[in-house]
Order: C-alpha cells, then sequence, then structure tokens
C-alpha cells in the first residue's frame, strides 16, 4: 500500500489554503467596504474570490485528512515521515516505533467528525424544509414538493447513520489494519468530499421547489389582475354610460350583461389567489380595484389597480 501523505505534503497544503484563505477573506472585504482610488483593484480581487472559494474549501479537507491520516499512522506504531519518496512510498517500508495497536475498541475520530457534518447537513435540510411549509404552506398542490424536500433531508440522515455505523471500531477497520472479518471504513478525506458534492447538489435541487412554487403563485397573481384591470374598463363605461356607481342596480344589471361574471361578488369568488378580496370603487369617474391575497409567510398584500387608457 502506498503512503498517502507525508509532513511535507501536508505542511505544503496547510501553506496554500492559508494563502488561498487570506485572498478570499480580502475579498470578502473588499465586496463590503469599497476602496477608493483602487482602478478596478476590487474586482480583480472578488472575481479570484469566488475563483478560489471551492479550492479553499478542498485544501483544508486536504489539510485536516493529511493530519488524520498522519495521526493514523502514528497510533498505528509507525514512523511518521517527513518525506515518502524515502520510503519508495511504500507503507511497508515505514520503520515501526511499536507493535500495532489494534483498534477493536471505542469509536473512530475520522467517523465520529463525518457523521457531525453529516447530521449537520440533516438539520440544514429540515430547517429548509420547515421554512418551505411557513412560507408556502397555505398554497394547495405542494405535495410533491414537500416530498422531494423531505427526501432530501432523509438522505442526510441516512448519511449520518452510515458514518456513525462506520466509527464502531468493532465492525470497521482502518486502512492500515491487517485484514479480518471486520469492513474497512471511509477515511475521513473521502467522506468530506462526498459531503461537498452531495451538499452542493443538493442546495441547487432545495433551491427548485422554492422557485418553482414561487412562479406559480405569482402567475396566479397576475392573472387575477389582468382579470381585474380589464374588467376596470368595463366599469367605468357602464358607470359614465348610466351615471351610477358600482352599488347601484343598473350597474349590475348591466355589469352582468358585458360581463362575464352575474356580480362583482361572481368575479371576487372567481379570482384564483389564496384568500383573494376585491373591493371596487368609483372615484372621481375612474374606477380603482383594491385587491388583497396571502403571500408569503401567510402575510396579506394588498395592491391598487386602476385602468390606464391608451
Amino acid at each position: 500500500m502506498k503512503i498517502k501523505y507525508d509532513t511535507r505534503i501536508v505542511r505544503r497544503i496547510f501553506i496554500t489554503a492559508t494563502l488561498s484563505t487570506v485572498i478570499v477573506v480580502l475579498g470578502w472585504l473588499a465586496g463590503m467596504v469599497p476602496i477608493k482610488n483602487t482602478h478596478g483593484f476590487e474586482e480583480y480581487l472578488l472575481l479570484l474570490t469566488v475563483v478560489l472559494f471551492w479550492p479553499m474549501v478542498i485544501l483544508w479537507v486536504y489539510y485536516v485528512d493529511g493530519k488524520l491520516y498522519l495521526h493514523s499512522l502514528k497510533t498505528a506504531g509507525f514512523e511518521v515521515p517527513a518525506d515518502r519518496r524515502k520510503y519508495e512510498n511504500k507503507l511497508a517500508n515505514l520503520p515501526r516505533l511499536k507493535e500495532l495497536v489494534i483498534e477493536n475498541t471505542g469509536r473512530n475520530k475520522g467517523s465520529l467528525l463525518l457523521t457531525f457534518f453529516a447530521c449537520l447537513g440533516a438539520v440544514i435540510f429540515l430547517l429548509i424544509l420547515t421554512d418551505y411549509v411557513w412560507k408556502w404552506g397555505f398554497l394547495s398542490g405542494i405535495g410533491f414538493m414537500i416530498f422531494c424536500l423531505g427526501l432530501l433531508a432523509f438522505f442526510w440522515m441516512i448519511g449520518t447513520f452510515v458514518y456513525f455505523r462506520q466509527s464502531d471500531n468493532r465492525k470497521y477497520r482502518n486502512f492500515y489494519e491487517p485484514e479480518d472479518a471486520r469492513k474497512v471504513r471511509t477515511m475521513f478525506g473521502k467522506g468530506m468530499f462526498t459531503i461537498i458534492i452531495a451538499l452542493c447538489i443538493s442546495l441547487v435541487l432545495a433551491t427548485l421547489p422554492f422557485t418553482m412554487t414561487e412562479y406559480v403563485a405569482r402567475t396566479i397573481v397576475e392573472s387575477d389582475k389582468d382579470r381585474i384591470y380589464f374588467a376596470l374598463k368595463q366599469i367605468e363605461e357602464i358607470c359614465a354610460a348610466n351615471a351610477c356607481s358600482p352599488e347601484d342596480e343598473i350597474f349590475q344589471k348591466e355589469f352582468k350583461e358585458y360581463s362575464d361574471y352575474e356580480d362583482l361578488e361572481d368575479m371576487e369568488n372567481s379570482l384564483r389567489a389564496k384568500n383573494a378580496k376585491l373591493k371596487i370603487d368609483l372615484i372621481g369617474g375612474k374606477a380603482v380595484a383594491s385587491y388583497s391575497y396571502t403571500w408569503e409567510y401567510r402575510k396579506i398584500r394588498t395592491e391598487e389597480i386602476t385602468y390606464i387608457k391608451d
């Protein structure tokens, strides 16, 4: 088996990760606090921040994985290699400082860390699911969206269970331990890469129910507003021709004849937005509609609509 890390490589990863972190932090600060007379330097720094962010994260994952790897070698009784080339990059050539200690009791620290991050992901997506239900739960036909978000949270719960199970030294072993009945556990670095990739994909998928639901809800509201807008034209013409107001009987008769509704109450009932309410007043011969409906987080939104002649 090859030697994965030595202290030289881990040190280089640490220096590179630190430099990229400094650049990313400076980019964030430049975005928050504009600097005068920099001649576009801020834009280049922000671009560099965007480019370096995920490489920075990956470098820190490699660094932690390297430190855990070297700690595992030390715990196993191997000499921690300063330069793996000295040992022809082979684990079998590493000198032993003591006999190999088989970890068959307790729990593995790397697996427990992976369990923590997976559990954190599960909590995040449960909070996202809760936010979605709180934000759009008043709408009908969103059961599939809730199911999809719940599936994401369940996926992270499964990951938490898997990594916690692998932390048991009685059932799982490290890569450097002799083969026995136990299975080889996922090492920290590989597990973190899996978590990072899964997190990126999950976050993209989690935004879809929000954007799709908002698009449908906004389409319904805009459809209602269009119907109200064109009805206002009829209302103004009827009121002007008959010198009446929307409360008069003659208006109700004319409105029924020239529109698709029995009366204004029927028009209000035909609106599709949740808890839609419609009130129309005639102000100076101009029809003004007050349209209210339930919106995000069950808040009542009210809009004023007037007909504008071409």
